[in-house]
Order: C-alpha cells, then structure tokens, then sequence
C-alpha cells in the first residue's frame, strides 16, 4: 500500500493590493487598522510555521506615515487555521495627519523565516502594494 501524497501548505498574501485608511485627526500617535485580510494559505499547516513580513518605503514613509507590527509572524500565534486569516495585533498602523493629499504606498515581501522549512512554500503573492487612503477634506 502506498503512503498519500504529503499535501503541503502555501503562505501567501490574500490580494496583490491591500487598503487601510489614513488614521484620523492630528497628532502623532498610530493607530493600529484592523479588518484587512492579509495572508491565506491553503493546504494543511503541520506545527507552528514562522514567515517574515518585511516592508519597503513607497511614497508612504515608514515612522511618518506608517509602521509595522512585529516582522516575523507564527502562525501559533496570528492564524486559527483557517484558510484566511485576518491579523490582531500585528499589521499596519498608520498615522494621523491634518493635510489633504494624494493617497500613499509601500511594499510589503512576505519571505520564510528559514528557507530550509519544508512544511510550507509560498505561493505567488509574495509582494503587496499596500496603499493608505487618505482621509483630510479638500479645503477649497
């Protein structure tokens, strides 16, 4: 009798194209943006497997218009093995800002935390545009 084919998971990010608004008001403090799915996978997950999530300035500036959580993700830790899975607290923060401008972007490359790790592969989306919408009236 012959042992079933090892169905393997794949990580990758759910849209090429992920959106979250500008934080609202002024100041200078984040505001961690939830309700974006940012990753799904598909096959079946053994153990608690580790990737990196890494951004790169765009016309949105990392620490004036955006930060990141954590950069290395555990699945044990932000997925419910679902096929979806929506962040908590790890993700995007943005910040306040009182001007009307044009809406901004970054990068983001999702990479395995140790390129020996067989229990999973990533899929096709492993680069996202991440644009942040602005939220300021046009003062005319």
């Amino acid at each position: 009798m012959e042992a079933a084919a090892q169905d393997v998971a794949t990580i990758q990010f759910a849209s090429d194209t992920l959106t979250y608004p500008e934080a609202s008001g002024s100041g200078s403090t984040p505001v961690l943006q939830t309700g974006v799915t940012i990753w799904e996978t598909t096959g079946t997950l053994t153990g608690f497997p580790s990737f990196l999530l890494r951004g790169t300035d765009g016309t949105a500036k990392r620490g004036t218009d955006y930060n990141l959580g954590s950069n290395r993700y555990n699945l044990r830790e932000y997925a419910h093995y679902d096929t979806s899975f929506s962040f908590s607290s790890a993700g995007v923060w943005t910040y306040p800002n009182g001007d009307d401008g044009p809406d901004k972007q970054f990068t983001w490359k999702i990479q395995k935390y140790n390129s020996n790790d067989k229990r999973y592969n990533l899929g096709s989306r492993t680069t996202a545009t991440v644009i942040i919408r602005d939220d300021d009236p046009t003062v005319v």
